[in-house]
This record gives structure tokens, C-alpha cells and sequence, in this order.
């Protein structure tokens, strides 16, 4: 476990230090919150810390890379983990009231017994909703799962909030 934390950190830090200089002002966003999953063989609960940063725009939307990782529970077999790399497509805030994001995940999950590609195309928008320098969001995604020999997708729901 503790191995695989440390690959993770070496990961962020490797993506987040690519970033072109011309956004070397903007700043890192961190998110957390609550993300659930449902599918055909597939119900996972779990706890998720992302972090991203801004490298480029492109025609008016933002272009973020970074990682998340989510601790959780799936119902049939017990504890899982999921280590993703992100990249996120966002319109500026100052833009819209509802400021909307894509976000691609793709990496692996680990559970008891066997470790399995992972990706999910979502969408999402922040919502009015701030507490200090907290704002909520909301999401839905397609998550799919790649066991041996076969796929899996499914539902997500994702909420929580960006720092």
C-alpha cells in the first residue's frame, strides 16, 4: 500500500510539472468529495482527492491535468482503491453562473484478488454553492471497467467540492 502511494505522489508531481510556463500563474485546484458507482456485477462507494492544474487554453475552455485517487468500498468484494491520471476541459468562471467541465479518467483499480483498467468520461458543473473558498460541484460519468476478457460500464454519480 504504502508503495503504491508513493508511485502516486511521483505521478502528480511528474504530470503537474509539465505545465508551460505561460500558465505558471494559475493554480493548482483541488477537489474531494463523495463518488459512487453502480453496474451490471459493480456497486463501489468511495471517498476521492483529486488534484489538476491548468497547461493551456483552447478556444475559450481551460485545459487541466493532474490525478485522483479514491479509497472506497465495493459491496461484493471489500476494499478498493483507484489510481487515475485526469485530464479536464473547464470554462472560465467568470464566463457562466453554471460554469460547465469534461473530464476524462483513465488508470487502474485495485481490489481483493486482482487489479483492472479503469476509465470514465464525465461531465459536470460547479454549483452557486460556496462555503469560504470552497465551491460544490456536481457530476455524472460512464465509468468502465475492464475485467479478463471483458467490459463492464455502468453509472456514476460524483459530488463534492473544489478548493
Amino acid at each position: 500500500m504504502g508503495r503504491r502511494l508513493l508511485i502516486t505522489a511521483a505521478a502528480f508531481a511528474m504530470v503537474l510539472g509539465v505545465s508551460t510556463q505561460a500558465w505558471a500563474q494559475k493554480k493548482y485546484e483541488l477537489r474531494f468529495g463523495w463518488t459512487g458507482n453502480v453496474g451490471q456485477s459493480v456497486h463501489q462507494d468511495e471517498g476521492f482527492f483529486g488534484l489538476t492544474r491548468p497547461v493551456h487554453n483552447f478556444g475559450g475552455w481551460d485545459i487541466h491535468v493532474g490525478g485522483e485517487v479514491r479509497f472506497g468500498y465495493e459491496y461484493d468484494w471489500g476494499g478498493i482503491q483507484k489510481y487515475l491520471g485526469v485530464v479536464r476541459f473547464s470554462k472560465d468562471d467568470t464566463v457562466m453562473k453554471w460554469p460547465t467541465f469534461i473530464d476524462f479518467h483513465g488508470g487502474v483499480e485495485h481490489f481483493e484478488g486482482d487489479t483492472v483498467g479503469f476509465i470514465e468520461p464525465s461531465a459536470g458543473l460547479l454549483l452557486p454553492w460556496e462555503i469560504g473558498r470552497l465551491r460544490a460541484f456536481g457530476q455524472v460519468g460512464m465509468p468502465v471497467h475492464f475485467y479478463s476478457g471483458n467490459a463492464e460500464v455502468g453509472f456514476s454519480g460524483k459530488f463534492g467540492f473544489r478548493f
